[in-house]
């Protein structure tokens, strides 16, 4: 009868056991199936493939450009700016980052911007760069990555304001940075 009572301890425990290290035990995972595979179309030269909107190559060959402005105040001038270079024939900037400083005199704030021009000269897009005081008194810096794709015939201006018209010795500078590549 204690033989009986041992063997059937030693079951129960054994059971419990096993129920413990398979409830630990992880289980394999059920994915989502194959990985995505690629499709080639191919159709006849007359019968093109139909494409709405612009279309950018991403493997398409990168140069890198970066492009600075050094600007200065005028007595009695709250805004000053100037344009960065455009893009050559062609070619289009792809601008991924801008970044402003302004040492200033007088001034207790700053902002800094970058506007975005069309063919014809208008302004369709304003870039704000958040400005933040460096410690120093009245010194000022921006910056943001950005995705500013700028197309021959179109423009860049830099932009620095400040909250007084009080002084001419401010140290300003703007730039940009990001790849040329040919236009799709």
């Amino acid at each position: 009868m204690i033989g009986l009572k041992k063997s059937f301890v030693a079951a129960a425990g054994l059971a419990v056991l096993v129920a413990m290290v398979s409830s630990i035990t992880p289980s394999p995972g059920f994915g989502q199936g194959p990985p995505a595979q690629r499709v080639l179309v191919v159709n006849a030269a007359s019968q093109p493939v139909p494409i709405i909107g612009a279309v950018r190559v991403a493997d398409s060959p990168r140069t890198p450009f970066d492009a600075q402005l050094q600007l200065t105040f005028a007595e009695g001038q709250k805004t000053t700016g100037d344009f960065f270079q455009s893009p050559p024939a062609g070619k289009q900037f792809v601008v991924t980052f801008a970044s402003g400083f302004a040492h200033l005199s007088a001034a207790t704030a700053a902002s800094f911007r970058i506007l975005k021009t069309n063919t014809g000269g208008s302004t369709v897009a304003v870039y704000e760069l958040k400005p933040v005081l460096t410690g120093t008194i009245s010194g000022f810096v921006g910056s943001e990555p950005l995705n500013i794709y700028l197309n021959p015939g179109e423009g860049l201006f830099g932009l620095i304001s400040r909250d007084t018209t009080i002084g001419t010795d401010a140290d300003l500078g703007l730039s940009v940075s990001g790849y040329l590549v040919d236009v799709p």
